[in-house]
């Protein structure tokens, strides 16, 4: 049987605007995982036969908070408290994320992307996670559909404000996906991310190809964005320590030395 769960090349980058023009822009893989096919206590070789997918895991506590607590449970029961009509709609949710490799794991950003009985897309929940493995939810759908803005509340990055709004866009997820985010200060756009994606059946092969071409994926992505942070240490560019303006600070999950 064909895997609803699949694979997208992906293009990211990254345009910070101000105080001084500076871009960067990477390459990679990504999961579209079928959360009726794939649940978050399981290695992929239950799902693909290949020997390279006993080094890929989904985990419960790597997304949302650190509790072990079933995937789409924890997904459903925030969405209800925003929009119960909306959550009880939910028939099918696909999640756009790395998966744990060799036992790590950093998403910067995670997709769950919802469908009703009718396979029409609903509603998306899109997770951003920082270096401190903190987590904030934003829930898209509804009358106002896949471009949102949000108040940002979230510590990102030293060079990025608090303060503002992010401003989302995404579509369904087909032969390709798209993503995209601003960070508005003041009325103007400061920081712009993308990703653009192209979809790829999930296969032994497909597996094997992209390991090899982006090993560590998301290892690289966490080494990555301190390798950018140094660059912009190094250019001067005024930073924001973690501890100020903590009364914006609204994440969904903590990490705590017990978690």
């Amino acid at each position: 049987m064909k895997l609803s769960s699949c694979l997208y090349d992906c293009s990211i980058w990254h345009l910070r605007r101000e105080p001084r023009r500076n871009s960067f822009g990477i390459s990679t893989f990504m999961f579209l995982i079928d959360l009726n096919e794939i649940n978050g206590e399981s290695s992929l070789s239950k799902t693909v036969d290949s020997p390279l997918a006993p080094l890929y895991s989904l985990r419960n506590e790597d997304h949302i908070d650190s509790s072990a607590r079933d995937l789409r449970e924890k997904l459903l029961t925030f969405i209800a408290a925003a929009s119960p009509d909306l959550s009880s709609r939910i028939v099918g949710i696909k999640l756009l994320t790395h998966l744990r490799f060799l036992n790590f794991v950093f998403n910067p950003i995670s997709v769950y992307y919802c469908f009703d009985r009718h396979e029409k897309m609903i509603a998306a929940v899109v997770e951003v996670e920082n270096t401190f493995r903190e987590r904030k939810l934003y829930l898209l759908g509804g009358e106002e559909g896949f471009k949102q803005t949000f108040e940002k509340e979230f510590y990102v990055s030293p060079y990025s404000s608090v303060d503002g709004l992010f401003e989302f866009a995404l579509n369904e997820p087909n032969d390709s996906l798209e993503v995209s985010v601003n960070h508005r200060e003041r009325g103007a756009v400061t920081f712009e991310a993308g990703m653009r994606a192209k979809r790829v059946e999930l296969t032994s092969k497909s597996l094997a190809t992209r390991t090899l071409r982006h090993p560590c994926s998301s290892l690289v992505a966490w080494l990555g964005i301190h390798l950018h942070a140094l660059i912009l240490f190094i250019k001067r560019f005024p930073h924001h320590e973690k501890h100020e303006d903590q009364y914006l600070q609204k994440p969904h999950y903590i990490k705590t030395k017990s978690s």
